[in-house]
C-alpha cells in the first residue's frame, strides 16, 4: 500500500509546487479554520464547561428574581437581601453581589472592573485568600472603612505581587481603600466570562459610584423597589433545589406584602 501512496504524494507536491498561490490560500483557509474552531472551543469551555473556581460547586447556586408578570432576571433589593438572608434555611451563605468600575490611581489611570459584594460574598464561594483576609461583616454597611481585595492578576500585574501588600492604602475613583487580601489565582468573579480584578463591601458603593442630588441611585442600600443586585447561595444540605425555591419565592412574596414594596407578585429561580 505504501508503493501505492508514494507515487501520489510525489504527484500532489508537484501540482502544488506549480501553483504556488492556490496552495498558499489552500493552507491559509484550513490554518483560520482551525485557529477559529480552537478559539471557539476554548470560550466555550471558559464559559460553559470548566467548573467554578470556588470549593464544592455542586452545592452552589445562583438565585435570580422573577414578577408574577413574566419578567425573569429582575435582581433583589438591598433590604430584601438583608432579610432573605436572616430569614431562609434551605439556604446556607446566602450572598449578593453587583458589578461596579473604579478608576485606579497608581502610576497613572486605568479603569478597573469589579464587584460590590456582601461580606459573606468569599465564604459563599468557599475560597481561602492567598494573602490576607476577606471582609468582615462590620466592613459591609454604608460608612464603614473602605477596604478592597485585589485579583491575583492585578496583584501580580500592578504591585508586583508585592508581599507586603496587605494594609497598604491605594485610590480607586478618588477614594483610599485599604488592601485586606488577594483573591486565589483561578477565581475571577461570579460571572462565567467576565474578569474582575477588585471586590469592595456593597456599602462602599456612594463612594465608587457619582450620584446626583434627587436621583434614585443615592436610594439604592436603602430602597426596597430599585432591584440591582444577584445572589448567590448553598443548599443547605438534605434540601432539594425544589424547596429551596418555594421558599425563597414564598418569602418573597411575604416580604411584598409586610412592605408593600411590590406592584406585581414576586417569585425566585435557583439554578446551579
Amino acid at each position: 500500500m505504501l508503493q501505492r501512496l508514494v507515487p501520489d504524494l510525489r504527484q500532489s507536491l508537484r501540482m502544488m509546487t506549480r501553483q504556488w498561490g492556490f496552495t498558499l490560500a489552500a493552507v491559509a483557509t484550513i490554518a483560520l479554520g482551525a485557529g477559529a474552531n480552537a478559539t471557539v472551543f476554548s470560550l466555550v469551555n471558559a464559559v460553559l464547561l470548566r467548573p467554578m473556581p470556588i470549593g464544592e460547586p455542586e452545592r452552589a447556586l445562583n438565585v435570580h428574581g422573577t414578577d408574577g408578570d413574566g419578567e425573569r432576571f429582575n435582581g433583589f433589593s438591598y433590604p430584601e437581601y438583608q432579610d432573605l438572608a436572616r430569614r431562609t434555611r434551605s439556604l446556607t451563605e446566602l450572598a449578593a453581589h453587583s458589578e461596579v468600575s473604579a478608576i485606579l490611581q497608581r502610576d497613572g489611570t486605568e479603569l478597573l472592573s469589579g464587584q460590590l459584594v456582601s461580606a459573606n460574598y468569599f465564604d459563599a464561594m468557599k475560597l481561602s485568600p492567598a494573602a490576607g483576609r476577606f471582609f468582615l461583616a462590620e466592613e459591609e454597611p454604608r460608612g464603614a472603612v473602605p477596604v478592597v481585595v485585589l485579583s491575583y492578576s492585578l496583584w501580580q500585574r500592578r504591585f508586583d505581587a508585592d508581599p507586603d501588600i496587605v494594609g497598604q492604602s491605594l485610590t480607586l475613583s478618588g477614594h483610599g481603600f485599604t488592601v485586606v487580601g488577594v483573591a486565589p489565582p483561578e477565581f475571577r468573579g461570579s460571572f462565567r466570562g467576565v474578569d474582575y480584578v477588585f471586590w469592595v463591601p456593597i456599602g462602599t458603593r456612594p463612594l465608587l459610584v457619582r450620584q446626583t442630588p434627587g436621583s434614585v441611585s443615592g436610594d439604592m442600600l436603602t430602597s426596597r423597589r430599585i432591584t440591582w443586585l444577584d445572589l448567590v447561595g448553598r443548599l443547605t444540605p438534605g434540601t432539594t433545589l425544589g424547596a429551596a425555591q418555594d421558599e425563597l419565592t414564598r418569602l418573597r412574596q411575604s416580604l411584598a406584602m409586610e412592605f408593600e414594596s411590590r406592584d406585581t407578585e414576586p417569585a425566585a429561580e435557583l439554578f446551579p
